[in-house]
């Protein structure tokens, strides 16, 4: 199998990933916070080092403020939905997955929020000037995709929370496409708010994500029940990580993040950022080659070698001229070639670069990728 949809699940994982999560199966799979013998002691120590990872990963001063969730789309919904009032305004871009754009539209029918949405420059940039003209008036939050799934386009992230501090305005940033492969800096960066699942460039299992929220930011959970602490209380603990995470957490899920983590940080977000963008390099240089594909999104070979300020992740989307997403799916589907077609649950994106309704076929290498597997999908675009 050639594997070319990591912007939708990393595949291969990390050498011990599996390891880690088949030895917690088959040899102390028991809850964590619930009882101090020793195989619960030893899971509650692996949960405590995850967070610990991904607080070093981010630059989290405060590793209680991160929530384990089943993924970003879960962590996105917490924020949204426990920060949002009656009539609040939320701002975001005009490329935003559904994983922002659903919730948001949910509470425009239930809650009467207005949503406004950023002005882009031809290629999908934030026009800063806008920015800085709708944040005159009252907005609650600021919700921004960092980087487009469908065609790797990543916003400048760091001038975008620097404006929204100067006007005392929550940013929250969705991480899903760029938490693993882009340094993230939540002081650096402003970033009140920061949501990411496990799966993808943090190279874990699925089923498990994380929300981060800034000291200071509260809202009630979205789900209230047993936390392993304070269970005289009838109410729920008031202090954090459990004041947010309720139920068995998905303790596999998170022992394979915390050994995928730990791969991250020795082999730092630098390294793991270079090796994907010279195999992106390598697939854009080649798509260019072929004739009659046309090939959407910044063209630069990534984000240690940006076109001005300008910046792309791994997801490369193209059409081929004469045959739809979905045709050239079928025929790659026969050689054994993985990619992703359609809307990729971005139709924003898509009515942006005037793909929709059918969308595109989307490539996306990971670190595990091979120039020889870029070859293969090479070749059978030409043919076809």
């Amino acid at each position: 199998m050639i594997y070319l949809d990591n912007a939708a699940t990393s595949f291969p994982k990390p050498p011990g990933v599996a390891e880690a999560v088949g030895e917690y199966l088959s040899e102390y799979s028991v809850s964590s916070g619930r009882s101090s013998y020793p195989a619960a002691v030893k899971v509650s120590k692996k949960i405590f080092t995850c967070r610990q990872n991904i607080a070093k990963l981010f630059n989290i001063s405060d590793a209680s403020r991160i929530v384990f969730t089943l993924n970003a789309t879960a962590a996105l919904n917490t924020a949204l939905k426990g920060i949002l009032r009656k009539n609040s305004t939320a701002l975001i871009s005009s490329l935003e997955h559904n994983a922002i754009a659903r919730p948001l539209n949910y509470l425009k029918e239930t809650k009467n929020i207005n949503i406004l949405t950023l002005k882009s420059d031809k290629d999908g940039y934030i026009i800063k000037e806008d920015l800085e003209n709708k944040l005159a008036k009252k907005i609650d939050i600021v919700a921004v995709n960092h980087a487009s799934n469908v065609f790797g386009l990543v916003q400048d992230i760091k001038t975008i929370g620097a404006i929204c501090k100067k006007h005392g305005t929550l940013f929250m940033v969705d991480a899903a496409q760029t938490a693993g492969e882009i340094k993230i800096d939540v002081k650096d960066m402003n970033i009140d708010i920061l949501a990411a699942s496990g799966h993808k460039g943090l190279l874990s299992p699925a089923g498990v994500g994380f929300l981060y929220l800034r000291k200071g930011i509260e809202f009630p959970p979205l789900v209230h029940g047993g936390t392993g602490s304070n269970s005289e209380q009838s109410i729920q603990p008031k202090f954090w990580p459990d004041k947010m995470e309720s139920g068995t957490l998905n303790i596999g899920s998170i022992i394979g993040l915390e050994k995928s983590t730990e791969f991250i940080l020795k082999r730092t977000v630098k390294e793991i950022s270079e090796k994907k963008s010279a195999i992106t390099s390598y697939l854009i240089q080649n798509l260019n080659q072929i004739k009659g594909l046309s090939l959407y999104g910044p063209d630069n070979p990534g984000p240690d070698k940006p076109r001005s300020d300008k910046k792309r992740t791994s997801p490369v989307s193209f059409n081929i001229a004469g045959k739809t997403p979905s045709e050239i799916a079928e025929i790659l589907n026969k050689k054994n070639i993985c990619v992703r077609t359609g809307l990729h649950c971005a139709p924003m994106a898509h009515k942006f670069l005037k793909t929709y309704p059918e969308g595109t076929v989307r490539a996306s290498a990971g670190y595990f990728t091979k120039e020889k597997e870029i070859d293969r999908l090479i070749a059978t675009l030409k043919s076809i």
